[in-house]
């Protein structure tokens, strides 16, 4: 069973809402700040895979690397920012007992191919 998570998430200085449903900042011990990219919770996953590209360099053929993998909470911590001027793109997966799912589709509908899938 393969599903799409509907996470894309963006942040940057560009974008100071840090799409609110699924980002946060939080302080962090050493008076930073850091990201948390949430999701909804895939029935059956075993763990979920993070994507990550600049959103400048997205493309039809181009959605990002793999950014973390194997994380079994819905949650990851990210602690960098882009440079300013840029903005990062996230997609999240699921591993299921069959593999791991789709990126999800495009705007047209069209599954988005996964180029650099997760180790």
């Amino acid at each position: 069973m393969e599903r799409d998570l509907g996470l894309t998430g963006m942040m940057g200085p560009s974008n100071p809402a840090l799409n609110r449903s699924c980002a946060r900042t939080a302080p962090t011990d050493a008076g930073g700040d850091y990201h948390v990219l949430e999701w909804t919770p895939e029935t059956g996953a075993l763990a979920y895979n993070v994507y990550r590209g600049l959103l400048s360099a997205l493309s039809p053929t181009d959605y990002g690397t793999c950014y973390r993998n194997g994380i079994v909470a819905t949650y990851t911590v990210i602690p960098e920012n882009p440079a300013v001027g840029a903005a990062y793109f996230y997609l999240v997966t699921a591993e299921m007992t069959g593999g791991e799912g789709t990126l999800g589709d495009d705007s047209t509908f069209t599954e988005r191919p996964n180029n650099d899938p997760c180790p």
